[in-house]
This record gives C-alpha cells, structure tokens and sequence, in this order.
C-alpha cells in the first residue's frame, strides 16, 4: 500500500504546482525584482570625498576638520577618504568621469552646503553623506557656542559628531552573517510552499473514508488494517514533501545565491519537521471540513494564504505591527511561527532556538497525528 500511495501522490499535478512550480517562479520574481540590491544599498565600501571652499568661513573650517576626523581611523580603514580637488569643474569632470573613484564633493559656500555626486552613484553614497551634512548643520551651533566659550573645547565636539555619524554593521556575536531583507521574502516564500502540503494532508484523509473518495471506498472492504492504511498514506506523501523542500533548499542556495548560514544542518532538519506538520494539519483540516475533496482543498489552501500573508509575505514588517497591536495573533498564526524559526536558524549562531520550535512543531504534529488515526480508525459506515 506505501508504493501505491507515492505513486498517487507524484501523480497529482495540482499539488506539484502549488507546492513546487508556483514558490519557485515566485522567488524568480524576486530575483529579478531585487537581485543584488541589498548589496547596492548597503554597500560599506569606501566613499571617496572632496570639499571645495568658495568662501572661507568659520563653518567651512570646522566643515573641514569634521571631515579630517571621519577620515582618520585607528581601528581599520576609514570608510570615508578625502581627496584633494582644485575647483568646481574639476569636480564636475571627475563626477562625470566613469574611471574616476571620486563619488562626493562637499560645495561649501559661508554657511551653505551643497553635495555634488557621482551619476549612477551608490545609494549609499547618497545617505551617508546627506547624513554627514546633516549631522555637521544641527550641530553647528554647538560648536559656534563652544568658541564663544572655551574654544579648546572644539576639538572635542568636531570628534563627537565623528562618532555619531557611523555606518550600521551587523554585531558578529549575535549574527552568523549580515542579514538582508530581502531575504525574508524567500524564506516566507519557502514556508509558504511547505504549508501548502496540507492539501497532500487532506488526501490522506481522502485515501481513507469511504464516504469521500471512490478509491477510499474500495480500500475500506480490503482485508488490509487500517492503522496500516493510515500511516501507509501519511508516510509515502511525507517523502513527496521532504523531496519537493529539498528542492526547494538547492535552489535556494546554489540558484539564487541565499545560504542558509553555518547552521544549515539545523535548517534542513527543521524544515522536515514542519513539513510533517503541514501534513499533520491537513489531516485535521480534511477530517472537519465539509465538502469534496477539491472543495476541502481550496478552503484549506485559503486559510494558508491567509497566515502567510499576515506572516509578512507581501510586508515583511506586518508581524512586528501585529506584535505591537495583537501579539497574541503572531503566537498562533503557523507560518509567522515557522518563518521567525526558520530566519533565526539562518542569521543568528543560537542553536538552542532550534530544539524549542522544533519540540513545538514535533508536539503538535503528533498530537494531530494521534487524533487523526483515531478518528479515522473509528469511522464504520452502515452501506458503501
């Protein structure tokens, strides 16, 4: 009966679709839609700069020395590099010039500031230096006040804006690897393929009461037990799903270039684990719905459709709205559950998160399990 459910099983088209074809052209899209634009935005590369003076002042002076200061840096390379540039044109000129690194000039002119930047420049660029200006004009009174005071005080200051202008970096203690936000999406992406096996779920339900397929009906009058007929069911179509997320995973990986981090082992394992939960569900779903099989199908696929898109599929930030507003829905709303495992397995060295999430997901599946095969067991009909 194991060979004949897994042959049922790779033979239904519309579970391939929705679980495999379906998640795959959709991370295709967000390839094509985000590609490397992580990497373009938060690129930490150094960000050449210039400061040209029209009119010297005392706001250009203590400009200059800000800039000096962002420069120096004892702990490593500076991210930020001063170059020396003659005029404005020269500056034009090396903006427009491809071969140039110069990627900023700083146009200084009293107490005015303009920022010249390079044509199809880093975004970065853009933010980091618009957030020097910025810093340097709303701190620029202090600094005035300080030399009407106790001039050698200045020193101090120009150093303390230097510091508070810093880039964000990723803490190496707390993640295994700089985490990007795109990256969400593929990783809800994939939980929302493997929450689609309910629907396989619910046709081991099928497979078993006579009073929904035809097939079921013809099994029921075999000699064969039915706890037998139960697991038989269950298990052939966890080896289509393990297949269907291994898949997933390889693509993941060696097709769009996400690793799934040091603890990948962890990832593959949990990603299992929630697949037999997905089914687990679907049998409880398929037992409580009313319908036929395909009717039962699309409503369960409907509630799917529903969690993932409040797990932060479409928004990656709608879970922490919800956690702010409605906590509780977060902490009961399986893909949000199984997509927050699966992004810490990935980005954060925290092992022990595993055995709690995985001894959540094993508990209720089991549970779901137990109270399928004893549903399903007790069914008797009067006539087929």
């Amino acid at each position: 009966m194991f060979k004949y459910y897994l042959l049922k099983s790779i033979r239904e088209t519309q579970f391939w679709f929705w679980s495999l074809v379906f998640p795959l052209a959709l991370m295709t899209c967000f390839q094509v839609a985000f590609g490397n634009i992580y990497e373009m935005e938060n690129s930490i590369s150094q960000i050449n700069v210039a400061i040209i003076v029209d009119q010297e002042s005392m706001y250009s002076e203590n400009f200059e020395m800000t800039i000096d200061s962002l420069s120096e840096n004892d702990k490593g390379e500076p991210f930020l590099v001063k170059q020396d540039v003659a005029n404005i044109e020269e500056a034009h000129e090396l903006l427009l010039d491809e071969k140039s690194d110069l990627d900023a000039v700083f146009v200084v002119d009293g107490e005015n500031m303009e920022i010249l930047l390079k044509k199809d420049g880093r975004t970065t660029v853009t933010m980091v230096t618009k957030t020097i200006a910025n810093a340097y004009q709303s701190n620029y009174s202090i600094i005035m006040d300080a030399y009407s005071t106790d001039p050698s005080s200045v020193p101090a200051i120009i150093e303390s804006i230097s510091e508070d202008i810093e880039y964000t970096t990723y803490n190496d203690g707390i993640y295994t690897r700089s985490p990007d936000n795109y990256e969400w999406y593929y990783i809800s992406t994939i939980i929302m393929a493997l929450l689609f096996n309910v629907t396989l779920g619910i046709g081991v339900v099928s497979d078993t009461r006579a009073d929904i397929s035809v097939g079921a009906m013809r099994v029921s009058v075999s000699p064969a037990r039915k706890l037998k007929l139960i697991l038989s069911a269950f298990f052939s179509r966890v080896i289509c799903v393990w297949i269907l997320s291994g898949i997933h995973l390889l693509v993941l990986n060696f097709v769009f270039k996400i690793s799934l981090g040091k603890n990948w082992i962890l990832v593959v394992l949990f990603v299992m684990l929630a697949d037999v939960f997905a089914l687990a569900i679907g049998q409880i779903f398929g037992l409580f719905m009313k319908g036929s099989l395909s009717q039962r199908e699309n409503k369960a696929t409907g509630i799917v459709m529903v969690s993932v898109f409040l797990s932060g599929e479409m928004v990656s930030n709608l879970p922490g709205i919800i956690e702010a507003k409605f906590p509780i829905l977060n902490a009961i709303n399986p893909a949000t559950i199984l997509n927050m495992g699966m992004y810490r397995l990935i980005y954060f060295d925290q092992p022990y998160d595993f055995f709690i999430n995985a001894g959540k997901i094993l508990v209720v599946s089991l549970l779901c399990l137990v109270i399928s095969v004893i549903m399903l067991r007790r069914e008797k009909y009067a006539s087929l």
